[in-house]
């Protein structure tokens, strides 16, 4: 189960609590909702439903900030999901050990919270997908063989 605020759709600062009775002004950003149209149509995979979820390892990538990352992953079958988040002030990078992926040389690493698409080979993957990452940015990556 998974649980939105009143107003989180639209990127209400607050959460007024229900008893108030009033809220304040809807801001209604147009990123926040692009975002959470983005997120919800993902996340009703049944991927996300019935998949078995693991935290993910993230090595070191040339400095110290891969513990600033928090990497998660669902896998159901061939299909496999990564959410990458930098929960600090400051960028952050590192790379994420994915373990067990599905039969394939060649897979394609495609980002649903925006338009990227990558591909890497098994062996590259192996020794970790790179992510660097702006204070708050997080990568939702899909990863099927191709």
């Amino acid at each position: 189960m998974r649980f939105f605020f009143d107003g989180q759709f639209t990127g209400a600062p607050l959460r007024a609590p229900v008893q108030l009775g009033r809220w304040p002004a809807d801001p209604n950003r147009a990123d926040i909702r692009e975002f959470y149209t983005r997120l919800l149509k993902v996340i009703d995979k049944p991927l996300f439903h019935d998949g078995t979820w693991s935290v993910l390892e993230v090595r070191g990538a040339g400095d110290w900030t891969n513990t600033d990352l928090l990497v998660t992953a669902w896998r159901k079958g061939k299909d496999v999901a990564v959410v990458a988040a930098n929960i600090t002030a400051h960028d952050a990078q590192g790379l994420i050990a994915i373990g067990d992926l599905p039969k394939g040389d060649t897979f394609e690493v495609r980002d649903q919270l925006s338009d990227g698409v990558w591909k890497w080979s098994r062996q590259d993957l192996d020794n970790g997908l790179y992510v660097r990452l702006r204070s708050g940015d997080a990568h939702l990556f899909l990863i099927k063989a191709v």
